[in-house]
């Protein structure tokens, strides 16, 4: 039996753990009706040769496929010869093996709609547009994407000074206005220009609710929400939020669950702690139930970035134990090339260690936020990082 060495390479490149790769085999075959129980050990012998059963050749492909950004097919997780053994390669005539193929441009984009829905060609540019602009802001934060964003903006849906261009537009146009807005605003929010964020965040619901688009409408009061939370404003914070619970109800699982978060941050904020822990737990327990499926930006809630706010509840709550475990299980979701929100992980660690007294702690994990920020540039990293450097100070 020889080891699967292209399957330790991408493990390696994804940079999970063997038990993160379990887990998520698991929760792919629990979203297509099977019940799957592989730990770590699993994994372990798939690296060391044994053949994994059907399907798991092909979820494995999907994990990483998600993970890093790019189309993985079984051949690369060395597990191309399970498929030529159950004669199903040769068993397909050309047409039907293209149809199969996961790697044909149709059958890989399950974010542009749901069950039964056509989508016009320019209804499918522009998921693919907001797909790659929420991973370039993912990749290289807002000093980078700011600026392709406006002027992609002006461009297309929007007119050479910023306004909506006629009120007569196409209700997809106006979604995809607001959901790029959306996006302008988190670029905004990592270079520090949180009023600019703000504004454009409330044109952006005011097109979402002309759209008929709940789901980017949601995510903007519930950004709305969180900007006045750093702010120290509770009380507006707590309107925002409820504007998008409302809106939210009509919204796939991953949606509600990213605006419950965003309600338990909140109580915390408060001090309702019993409130805030039924909302995480509500968080949680959507985006458990929630299909396994990519649906983009504006239908799914990661993992990753659910497991950084929970943290943030927890830190709140004064659970600093708790928020580390929910940091380290962040970094363990994230794929690598979210290196913006994996340099802002950091830096929530270094916080939680400096509020425990743990300088040592704190300033390692700082050197290792500077180190990863030096290459993204994310301005609102910058800032956190000096502004800890300053209070332990190094």
């Amino acid at each position: 039996m020889r080891p699967n060495e292209p399957l330790k390479a991408l493990i390696d490149e994804a940079g999970l753990t063997y038990e993160a790769l379990a887990r998520r085999v698991n929760a792919m075959g629990r979203a297509r009706g099977r019940v799957m129980t592989y730990d770590r050990t699993s994994i372990a012998h798939w690296v060391r040769g044994t053949r994994a059963r059907e399907p798991v050749p092909d979820l494995l492909c999907e994990v990483f496929s998600r993970r890093l950004g790019r189309t993985v097919d079984r051949r690369e997780v060395g597990m191309d010869a399970t498929a030529r053994a159950s004669g199903r390669d040769r068993a397909l005539a050309p047409g039907a093996r293209a149809a199969a193929d996961p790697r044909v441009p149709e059958q890989r984009t399950p974010f542009l709609s749901g069950p039964g829905t056509a989508l016009s060609a320019r209804e499918v540019a522009f998921a693919c547009a907001e797909r790659f602009f929420a991973l370039q802001g993912d990749a290289r934060g807002g000093r980078v994407t700011r600026p392709v964003l406006s002027a992609y903006l002006r461009g297309t849906v929007l007119g050479p000074t910023g306004e909506v261009r006629p009120s007569s537009l196409p209700a997809p146009e106006l979604a995809h206005a607001a959901r790029t807005l959306v996006l302008l605003a988190r670029a905004c929010t990592d270079m520090r220009r949180f009023f600019e964020a703000q504004h454009i965040l409330e044109r952006a619901a005011v097109l979402a609710a002309r759209a008929g688009d709940d789901a980017a409408e949601a995510i903007a009061w519930r950004l709305q929400g969180e900007y006045a939370l750093t702010r120290g404003l509770t009380a507006l914070a707590a309107t925002h939020v409820q504007h998008a619970l409302h809106v939210s109800r009509r919204t796939p699982a991953g949606v509600r669950a990213y605006v419950a978060v965003q309600a338990a941050e909140t109580n915390a904020a408060i001090g309702d702690e019993a409130q805030a822990m039924d909302w995480l737990d509500m968080a949680l327990r959507l985006l458990a139930g929630a299909p396994d499926e990519n649906l983009g930006p504006f239908g799914s809630y990661r993992p990753a970035a659910l497991h950084f706010r929970q943290a943030c509840v927890l830190r709140r709550l004064g659970r600093h134990e708790a928020a580390k475990t929910a940091l380290q299980a962040s970094l363990e979701e994230r794929a690598v090339y979210e290196e913006r929100p994996i340099v802002l992980t950091w830096v929530a660690r270094a916080r939680l260690h400096a509020e425990a007294g743990q300088r040592t702690e704190a300033h390692d994990a700082l050197v290792r936020a500077r180190q990863l920020n030096a290459r993204v540039g994310s301005q609102e990293a910058a800032w956190s990082i000096t502004r800890l450097e300053s209070l332990l100070g190094t």
